[in-house]
């Protein structure tokens, strides 16, 4: 069994952690373009960790490595949505249904209640 402080420990100087979430910050368009589909997931495994490594470090009193570590889980969160809209736009939103038919009346597009009062007359 690994004890907290040792996996506090493992992270090296508070220096280091804050250069890490400097970095992801400097890389995440690169790596959210380049590798989307691998960024999504690991983005958001590393934002729950770091979260609770942040909680830990506050219940350590060790209250820079905590703010540190609280950085670099929102870094990871923005990387994993910033790889998920890359996802959408490069292959289209995620639809199980089909999408709606497109009621143009006069030249307008009505949507939603407007299209379907037209389905009534």
């Amino acid at each position: 069994m690994v004890s907290g402080s040792t996996v506090l420990h493992m992270l090296g100087p508070d220096e280091n952690v804050w250069l890490c979430a400097l970095g992801l910050a400097l890389l995440t368009p690169a790596l959210a373009t380049v590798v989307p589909r691998l960024m999504r997931p690991l983005g958001g495994a590393g934002a729950v960790a770091a979260m609770a490594a942040a909680f830990l470090a506050t219940y350590r009193e060790q209250n820079i490595l905590a703010v540190a570590l609280i950085t670099f889980a929102i870094t990871c969160g923005v990387t994993a949505s910033w790889s998920a809209s890359t996802l959408r736009a490069a292959i289209g939103p995620r639809r199980s249904r089909p999408m709606p038919r497109q009621r143009v009346v006069g030249g307008i597009v009505l949507r939603g209640a407007s299209a379907r009062a037209f389905d009534h007359l």
